[in-house]
């Protein structure tokens, strides 16, 4: 058998070759796929606070971490709140320096 497989590669011509230079380059590799993407986990986000949202600084898909301002809410009503409240604090501070340890003083 062995003599038979030399007696035919001895009637061919040898086989044809390519050759090309070697050099070194850096590839990138990629590829263009089409498909969904299905996440095994979500996250919810709500706000601590109700409001109107005045600038949204993130658009869907954003990659976020831990602290980033997702958006801006609308602080007026929180403001005119918080002016009132402070108000009432000072109320009550008065009215906590008029009283003694035997009540408030006569007339007050």
């Amino acid at each position: 058998m062995v003599l038979a497989t030399a007696a035919i590669a001895a009637d061919q011509p040898p086989a044809r070759v390519a050759v090309a230079k070697v050099f070194e380059k850096e590839v990138a590799p990629t590829a263009s796929l089409v498909g969904s993407v299905v996440f095994d986990q979500n996250a919810g986000i709500s706000p601590e606070i109700s409001g109107l949202i005045t600038d949204q600084r993130m658009i869907e898909g954003t990659l976020v971490r831990k602290g980033d301002v997702l958006v801006q809410l609308n602080t007026d009503f929180i403001a005119k709140d918080m002016v009132v409240l402070n108000r009432q604090i000072e109320q009550n501070d008065v009215r906590i320096e008029n009283v003694t340890p035997w009540g408030p003083f006569p007339g007050t």
